[in-house]
């Protein structure tokens, strides 16, 4: 239901928050008195994510969802690009499992960074730009359960991993498909995060 822009609900989380059109997802979000009624219409990843990490809960839960959607893009990177990508998510997942420390997700990360700066001869200047920005979805995912003890700096991490999704479909198929991934980034956020694990 509508509040009329009152700051409450899931618009609290957007106070000076460094999310993308931040001003736009504190308005959105401050439509609803519900933060649930939120969670269920917003198709932004990133903004959940965000949201998520601020409101609270489980980190590991929230790094999850975050690594569900840099799963998005991992088909998008060549063979070599992707072994690293997909061991570093599998590095993430293990952690998210209580089985590795957050410095094995650091290590991991550095590797994803190390691959993204590696010159590789792309000719395309779309699947170029494409590729880094999927390398740095990735990267992003896995530091946020690198810095997991630091609960803003972990709910950055998952916020821009979910925007590099969206920004290497933009970069690849052109900026229409951007919204489109947010889209399945809030898809993939809400199926991995109920709705009614938000605070009231």
């Amino acid at each position: 239901m509508a509040t009329g822009g009152d700051v409450g609900g899931a618009a609290r989380w957007f106070e000076d928050a460094p999310v993308a059109q931040v001003d736009r997802a504190r308005a959105e979000a401050g439509r609803f008195a519900d933060p649930s009624a939120w969670w269920e219409a917003s198709e932004r990843g990133d903004w959940m994510l965000w949201a998520a990490g601020r409101a609270g809960l489980d980190t590991r839960l929230v790094v999850a969802a975050a690594l569900d959607c840099a799963r998005l893009v991992l088909d998008l990177l060549e063979e070599d690009s992707r072994e690293v990508a997909v061991e570093a998510v599998a590095c993430a997942e293990q952690w998210c499992l209580g089985r590795v420390g957050p410095g094995d997700c650091r290590t991991a990360a550095q590797r994803v960074y190390r691959e993204a700066e590696r010159t590789v001869p792309i000719v395309d200047p779309r699947l170029a730009a494409g590729r880094t920005a999927a390398l740095g979805a990735v990267e992003a995912a896995v530091s946020a359960a690198a810095w997991s003890d630091d609960r803003l700096r972990c709910a950055e991490f998952v916020s821009e991993s979910a925007r590099r999704v969206a920004n290497t479909f933009s970069r690849i198929e052109g900026p229409e498909e951007a919204e489109a991934a947010h889209a399945r980034c809030a898809a993939r956020v809400r199926a991995r995060i109920p709705a009614r694990l938000l605070p009231p």
